[in-house]
């Protein structure tokens, strides 16, 4: 049970800590570290709530299932219509951002490393090969893969953080602009959805008290990462660095390939070079390992044969894959409606579907989050209000 505790930690911090997090000074460093501070706890908070009545509802309605079946028992054919589209579309844009964030790297270092030139194409066709090997070995592997790399994640980021220790400069890092923007919260809310793997956890944890303090643990580890990581990069980087990097076409690259440049060091250049594919490559297993569960369980399949299990690898990894191949510059474009699915899907649905579950099915369970119909009003204001946001910044 420890073993899979831990896994299961690692899983969700894993999941988190995505190519978005190389972006998140970028997008807050116009609220300044005071505040930039504040938006991560109360986007946190809420995340975690949420969280917690996902697995709620999970636990009464369909345990080990999907957001699918969940949905249709408790808000019937239309929540599930748009529950299937919404989730769909999330998971699909997600894969498809770390695939073009991690080819982008993989082309960069077959040149450096080997001499190679490699185009985008043919980088994530090698990529989507290996991870989907990983995905269709089974849980198991997968999870012993991303707890490597979320190891290695962790001591690229300490050793980062030493390495440039000479470079850091509070006067950089109170010097950034302070004020307020709720613009932010539908990227920051991205980078705590690690919901899409409660249902998978159900199945693998079968202790319904472990799995709350899973999630909580799990979801501490990358609140403290972000906390670290945005205070070290706002305190390394100027405002005029930080605004060239905003207006590169490719933000995480420019951002990795500022900090490469601190000290002109070839050691905090390895670094920096293997945090990022760190970064990418643990939450990509997350997502996909999530997203074929999904596909399983949505179209009711049972993954247990060497047919059924390449059928739905393959609808899992293609879309993303051709979608790479059509848009190689497509990684911003894939990430730019995420918060807003994540507000639907991980934010209104569970409080939803408890409320449903709770006081109109009658449904019982030895798991219940505090806070009755006031927490659940509260989150619901809280995810709406992220949508809202969402779509006045489309419109």
């Amino acid at each position: 049970m420890v073993k899979h505790a831990t896994g299961g930690i690692l899983l969700i911090a894993g999941t988190c800590i995505g190519a978005g997090t190389l972006a998140l000074p970028i997008t807050t460093a116009q609220l300044g570290i005071g505040y930039s501070v504040l938006a991560f706890l109360i986007c946190w908070v809420f995340m975690t709530a949420s969280a917690l009545l996902m697995l709620e509802a999970n636990l009464r309605i369909a345990p080990g299932h999907n957001l699918i079946p969940m949905a249709q028992a408790s808000l019937g054919t239309p929540g599930k219509v748009i529950a299937w589209i919404t989730y769909l579309m999330l998971l699909y844009s997600l894969t498809a951002a770390y695939l073009n964030g991690a080819s982008g790297w993989v082309i960069a270092q077959a040149y450096d490393l080997l001499g190679l030139t490699l185009n985008i194409n043919q980088s994530a066709v090698f990529l989507v090969a290996i991870i989907a090997l990983i995905v269709f070995a089974g849980h198991t592997i997968a999870d012993w893969t991303n707890r490597v790399l979320m190891l290695g994640l962790g001591v690229t980021f300490v050793l980062l953080l030493f390495s440039t220790g000479n470079a850091f400069s509070f006067e950089t890092l109170t010097a950034h602009e302070t004020h307020w923007q709720w613009v932010m919260f539908p990227t920051l809310i991205t980078t705590f959805g690690y919901h899409i793997v409660i249902p998978t956890l159900t199945v693998y944890i079968e202790c319904n008290k472990t799995l709350r303090g899973i999630i909580i643990k799990g979801a501490l580890i990358p609140l403290v990462t972000y906390l670290l990581w945005e205070v070290w990069v706002l305190g390394l980087l100027n405002t005029e660095q930080l605004t060239a990097v905003a207006v590169d076409p490719n933000t995480t690259a420019a951002l990795a390939s500022a900090l490469q440049h601190l000290g002109k060091n070839p050691i905090i250049a390895s670094l920096a070079s293997a945090f990022t594919i760190f970064v990418i490559i643990t939450s990509f297993i997350g997502v996909t390992l999530s997203l074929f569960d999904f596909l399983a369980d949505g179209f009711g399949i049972k993954a247990n044969t060497l047919v059924s299990r390449l059928g739905v690898t393959a609808v899992a990894f293609v879309p993303p894959l051709t979608f790479v191949l059509l848009y190689p510059a497509g990684f911003l474009f894939a990430l730019s409606f995420a918060g807003m699915f994540v507000a639907i899907l991980l934010g209104i649905y569970p409080a939803l579907m408890v409320w449903q579950a709770r006081y109109l099915m009658r449904t019982t369970t030895d798991y219940t989050v505090s806070g009755g119909k006031p927490l659940l009003l509260l989150v619901l204001a809280f995810f709406a209000g992220i949508t809202g946001i969402s779509i006045y910044m489309m419109v």
